[in-house]
């Protein structure tokens, strides 16, 4: 029966957790759903870590700068744990195990057996794959897989200055080599020799006593640091001085050497009552990572990471680690999402107001932002893959670097302002001092604004083709596969993209007549230059849309199946026994008549809908982008298709064709189906079916 001081101590713990919830939400924006796995992972380890016999691990992943170590780090300090906190950067790990080794023996002399939190963070650099999937010889970390799985490793401690042991038990058996005799830890005979063996001045020789007997065989400063290296198994000091104060000289010799030996024998490490993070970005698992254009929607990206699943992540886990690895790492997956916009714009509230509370109390000074100011500083500092660290970086450039001169400027013009307003027009950030809402003073300063200055239109040549080109892919992709794109850009401050076309994921599945559509989506860049510029003034632009309608045409063909026979094909150099070995002229000319029906389909709608095309790139060539329902408005005016059909187009990029088909196929059959047998005949392979009445075909 549990005792009511238990049960209160429990209730304790529980409300600290709550409260520390509530903390880490008000303190890290956008991550309330992984914070409230994170304090339910954890609840029964903080109520109850004296009784686990394994420790708990939390898997954390996430893109880069979404605050997993931050994270982690603030809820030791909120639970009063710091203290037993140990972070190793596992990225440092591979390249010098040094720094791992010494915390571990930090670990055993300090928190061995009892609670304590770990953290392994950049934890994908701990791969045992390379990325041909080859393994890895990674020594330094082993004993972490060995940790993670039972709690309990072993390790030879490293203890700096041990060599100074060996050289004193060397000096001391010269000393009784040389006649110098030792009773009960002191130097009873040739005094003399001892000194001048140990290079021992006299009167230090007199200090090291506080008694003045001035006769210890081991001196105080050598005993103090050889407690240092073996302070776990004494209760305290005097035990430790006591024991060497009964030896005999050879005795003392024996017992150091007895310790030296100790100092380098393996020891094991107890974590069984550990709380372990795992930390990692997993860039692989979001497939919109790799994008560093800002311009690329937040919303957008977070709609996508919201649909990782620990499926995804174990998948991209095995190409780093081997199975039973990724076992032992268990199966406490959380997984960060990517940072929405209303989440950037309230870290960009929240951080702008420690710059306002700091002001106050420094200078009892209010200070105010206009949406201007915070409007620019997300379109400057927000690039959705890359988490709060540019956004930081962007809000010290334009606000925390100006409050010098502010300050400064109002103690010389306008010394009785108490309230200050910063907002922002055509790239000048503008200062106003006021007193009782009263503007009594004013500055002003040009802005250095990158972003700003590549998101304007250009009005060039190179827009109208990226406008055109765009505008290709957009109507194939709005008609043809009924994708509706979520915005359409033709200038855009990524210099590889001059623009792009985001369409929301796509379906786990294509049909053959999807396959040839996506590859007329692909190719309606090229289609459109073509039919707004003419063949011959079509652009290089058209090049990687090029190579992945290539590659989609020859995957479709030789590993799915969707040629003439429902075959997969392989090089003849590199088959296996269980592949069909293809001829490359039989293969090209499939995939050459593939990719003329789908130009041909591209062409076809954007001939049928040119007043649209042109209308669409006009808009473009003059505006860098178009959003989903301005597009969606401009299809229902231009197109003529019968785009107003319900459910024309496809909301989460499914149609649900299949289940339906399905469905209506089974209602055709009558409930009560009649009776019938087929019997096999197993030597001719026939069938015959035997109907109720005794006939047989």
């Amino acid at each position: 029966m549990m005792k009511t001081t238990d049960y209160q101590r429990i209730l304790e713990k529980k409300s600290l957790l709550e409260k520390v919830n509530i903390q880490l939400k008000s303190e890290f924006i956008g991550l309330d759903r992984a914070i409230d796995e994170i304090t339910d992972a954890v609840s029964a380890w903080h109520a109850f870590p004296e009784i686990q016999d394994k420790p708990v691990v939390v898997n954390l992943w996430g893109l880069t700068g979404v605050g997993k170590t931050s994270l982690v780090k603030r809820l030791a300090e909120l639970l009063d744990l710091q203290n037993c906190y140990y972070r190793f950067d596992m990225g440092e790990v591979n390249s010098s195990a040094w720094s791992m080794r010494s915390q571990l023996r930090d670990l055993y002399e300090y928190r061995n057996g009892k609670t304590m939190i770990l953290a392994f963070d950049e934890f994908q650099n701990a791969r045992t794959k390379d990325e041909a999937g080859n393994e890895l010889d990674k020594p330094a970390i082993r004993i972490i897989w060995d940790l993670l799985d039972s709690g309990k490793f072993q390790t030879t401690r490293f203890i700096g200055g041990i060599d100074n042991l060996l050289d004193l038990i060397k000096d001391l058996t010269m000393c009784l080599k040389s006649g110098v005799v030792v009773s009960c830890g002191k130097v009873v005979e040739k005094k003399d020799v001892f000194l001048k063996l140990l290079k021992i001045e006299e009167y230090n020789f007199n200090e090291s006593n506080e008694d003045g007997s001035n006769d210890f065989f081991v001196q105080k400063d050598q005993r103090d640091k050889i407690y240092e290296w073996i302070k776990e198994q004494y209760e305290h000091q005097t035990e430790f001085e006591k024991e060497l104060d009964a030896l005999s000289g050879r005795e003392s010799i024996d017992y150091l050497y007895n310790i030296y030996e100790r100092c380098f024998a393996p020891v094991n490490v107890d974590c069984t009552k550990a709380l372990i993070f795992v930390m990692g970005n997993l860039d692989e698992a979001y497939s919109m990572s790799d994008n560093f254009n800002p311009d690329m929607s937040a919303d957008d990206f977070h709609k996508e990471s919201l649909s990782i699943t620990i499926s995804d992540v174990k998948n991209v886990l095995r190409k780093r680690f081997r199975n039973e690895q990724i076992a032992r790492l268990g199966n406490i997956h959380i997984i960060y999402p990517a940072l929405s916009e209303q989440s950037f714009k309230s870290i960009i509230d929240l951080e702008l107001k420690k710059v306002s509370d700091r002001l106050l109390n420094l200078q009892q000074l209010s200070l105010d932002y206009d949406d201007s100011i915070k409007e620019i500083i997300y379109r400057e500092g927000v690039y959705p893959t890359q988490g709060t660290r540019p956004l930081f970086t962007t809000i010290h450039q334009i606000i925390k670097s100006k409050l010098s001169k502010i300050v400064c400027h109002k103690e010389l013009y306008c010394k009785d302002a108490d309230r200050i307003l910063i907002s922002c027009t055509d790239g000048m950030i503008n200062i106003q001092y006021l007193i009782k809402n009263k503007i009594v003073g004013e500055l002003s300063e040009k802005m250095v604004l990158n972003l700003e200055v590549l998101r304007k239109e250009k009005k060039d040549d190179n827009q109208a083709i990226v406008a055109v080109h765009e505008s290709g892919h957009a109507l194939v992709s709005s008609l043809l596969e009924r994708r509706l794109p979520e915005h359409v850009y033709s200038t855009t401050v990524e210099s590889k993209a001059k623009g792009f076309v985001f369409i929301k994921s796509e379906v786990s599945y294509m049909s053959k007549k999807d396959v040839k559509l996506r590859i007329a989506t692909l190719l309606g860049g090229y289609a459109a230059e073509a039919i707004v510029y003419g063949e011959e003034n079509t652009t290089l632009g058209s090049g990687s849309d090029i190579a992945k309608a290539t590659e989609l045409v020859m995957a479709s063909l030789k590993y799915s199946g969707l040629g003439k026979l429902p075959m997969q094909y392989s090089n003849p150099e590199f088959a296996s026994p269980l592949q069909l070995c293809y001829s490359n002229v039989e293969i090209e000319e499939d995939a050459k008549t593939l990719v003329k029906e789908s130009l041909q389909l591209a062409k076809d709608v954007l001939m049928d809908n040119k007043h649209l095309l042109l209308k669409l790139s006009d808009f473009l060539s003059d505006n860098r982008y178009i959003k989903k329902e301005e597009l969606k408005k401009m299809i229902f005016r231009f197109a003529k298709y019968n785009v107003f059909e319900p459910n024309f187009f496809l909301e989460n990029s499914t149609s649900m064709f299949y289940r339906d088909h399905l469905k209506k196929s089974v209602k055709l059959f009558p409930k009560e189906p009649e009776s019938a047998h087929i019997s096999i005949n197993p030597a001719s392979m026939s069938l015959s079916l035997n109907k109720e009445s005794g006939t047989e075909e």
